[in-house]
């Protein structure tokens, strides 16, 4: 058939411009300037060029026809037909995956990154057992003290028709600073214990004669003077040294003072020996 302008245009011609359009619609949906892009692009091209100058050849004079035909020509192929099927085989080649093996060689696949292993989880640990306390070593319980006074003591002073308190002096000497009547307590006989502070004072009068005793102990409350028969224990005291212990029974005769200056003062006072 002929268009318009006398050019031949067979049907292969048709079928090939066709096709070099179709190659070129499907560049249009690959990723620009890759390398599938490429070689539709190419393909479409060589397809559109091939038909091409196959029409212009055959509006060419017969004897430069002829004279290209040798010079092109093999005696026994066609060039057209071989460079027809070329095209074509290389754009179904693209089609059915000739895409995948050329990415395969000119792409390599990103390296796989093993996932990292997880951790195992240790088992928490019992806390570390604390350090006993040191033993505690019980104390005996201390010894309670001994009564002030035996029941001895106050047997032996109930047979001598003698009242004897259990308590020591003091505790008389701090009702009287308490402003508490004392007055029960006068002529009862009570246990001193201390130690003698010397000077030991004597007095006397044309029918007897007394020695005076100061008497200093821990934890005293006033202050005592006892009263001793020089005739019966002058022998006794008149040798002891300061700070010497003295245990003595005697008679409260009074007690003076007020307040924390409180003075006990005891009579016919008898060492204990």
């Amino acid at each position: 058939m002929f268009l318009k302008g006398n050019l031949p245009m067979g049907k292969g011609d048709i079928f090939s411009l066709a096709m070099a359009a179709l190659i070129g619609l499907y560049s249009m949906t690959l990723d620009p300037w890759s390398l599938k892009w490429w070689i539709a692009v190419v393909i479409a091209a060589g397809i559109a060029v091939y038909s091409g100058a196959h029409v212009v050849w055959g509006v060419l004079p017969g004897s430069a026809q002829s004279t290209m035909r040798d010079a092109i020509w093999s005696p026994q192929k066609e060039l057209r037909g071989w460079i027809r099927g070329a095209l074509l085989g290389g754009f179904l080649f693209l089609i059915f995956g000739g895409g995948y093996e050329i990415n395969a060689v000119f792409y390599k696949p990103a390296p796989i990154i093993p996932s990292p292993r997880p951790r195992p989880v240790e088992a928490p640990q019992p806390p570390a057992p604390q350090p006993l306390p040191p033993p505690v070593i019980a104390k005996p319980p201390a010894s309670p003290l001994p009564p002030w006074v035996t029941n001895e003591e106050i047997t032996a002073a109930q047979k001598l028709g003698r009242i004897l308190l259990r308590f020591p002096p003091d505790e008389v000497s701090k009702m009287r600073a308490r402003g508490s009547p004392i007055d029960a307590y006068i002529g009862r006989w009570v246990k001193v214990s201390g130690k003698v502070s010397l000077p030991i004072r004597k007095k006397s009068d044309a029918k007897s004669s007394y020695l005076i005793v100061d008497i200093t102990s821990n934890g005293q409350f006033g202050s005592i003077n006892i009263v001793f028969d020089g005739k019966i224990w002058e022998n006794d005291l008149m040798v002891m040294k300061d700070k010497q212990d003295i245990v003595a029974l005697c008679q409260i005769t009074d007690v003076i003072g007020q307040g924390y200056v409180v003075n006990l003062i005891g009579g016919n006072c008898e060492l204990e020996k």
